[in-house]
């Protein structure tokens, strides 16, 4: 009844009701310090749809992997609210199974949380921690609707200030093809 909050609905809460989910695919390789690299596929209750670019770089036990992330689960209020926010993970795996549980903070300053299930082949058993990071690699689909081909800027005009100067950031950085007027 309480899943939302754990069954904990004293201790625990979810601010907004949003979760963004995902799948993709990364690798990783640390020998006291280390870092990984993968490509997701992620998706809100929003109608939001993007191909992202995640990692993280810290610390880890000696080791090397291939994981498909099967299911990512977030709080995060919706996906450019994730790729804001995304700042931190820990996990580890062992005999073809891996978990990461990861953590970030919105453009409103409050937290949100996620976890990542993974089967993982590489040297087992190992754990990791670390510093992420996340980028747009190509927006798909926003609120419902495809991104035509040629979109100007403000096709984004309500997302925060904050949001929209990341975005700008990360569009200028793929020259991103089907949006345009990005000053």
């Amino acid at each position: 009844m309480f899943a939302y909050c754990n069954n904990d609905p004293v201790n625990n809460s979810d601010y907004n009701g949003a979760y963004v989910y995902g799948y993709g695919i990364s690798g990783e390789a640390a020998f006291g310090g280390g870092g990984s690299t993968g490509i997701m596929q992620i998706m809100d209750d929003k109608g939001n749809f993007a191909i992202i670019i995640t990692g993280f770089y810290g610390g880890g036990t000696p080791a090397a992997s291939v994981s498909w992330d099967v299911l990512l689960v977030s709080d995060a209020p919706d996906i450019f609210e994730f790729v804001y926010g995304f700042s931190g993970v820990a996990g580890g795996s062992a005999w073809f199974i891996g978990y990461e549980t990861i953590m970030g903070t919105d453009s409103d300053g409050n937290e949100f949380g996620g976890h990542i299930f993974s089967a993982s082949i590489g040297t087992n058993p190992e754990l990791h921690a670390g510093l992420c990071y996340a980028c747009f690699e190509e927006l798909q689909v926003y609120h419902g609707e495809t991104i035509p081909k040629s979109v100007p800027f403000d096709f984004f005009s309500d997302l925060k200030p904050c949001i929209q100067d990341k975005l700008k950031e990360q569009l200028l950085i793929l020259s991103y093809p089907s949006v345009t007027d990005l000053s």
